[in-house]
């Protein structure tokens, strides 16, 4: 599984794709004052759409104006 995470000024967007591409779960939240507690929010619910746990994610890749807030995220952009 593969997560990508958009941190906004207004809101965090993620989406969760498997090995082969597939969408297998989204989430669209108010970014909030504290980017970190809201994209672990987000994080958890993503995962708990799609029935995993966060370990189960291979990568992430976070990107927009607070993807440092991203901690797991593999790669910035």
């Amino acid at each position: 599984m593969y997560l990508g995470v958009d941190v906004g000024s207004i809101s965090i967007n993620a989406a969760l794709v498997s090995q082969d591409g597939r969408l297998i779960a989204w989430e669209i939240s108010r970014s909030g004052y504290d980017h970190r507690e809201s994209v672990r929010r987000v994080v958890e619910a993503v995962c708990d759409k799609a029935e995993i746990r966060p370990e189960q994610i291979c990568r992430v890749v976070s990107t927009g104006y607070g993807r440092r807030n991203v901690e797991q995220a593999h790669e910035t952009y």
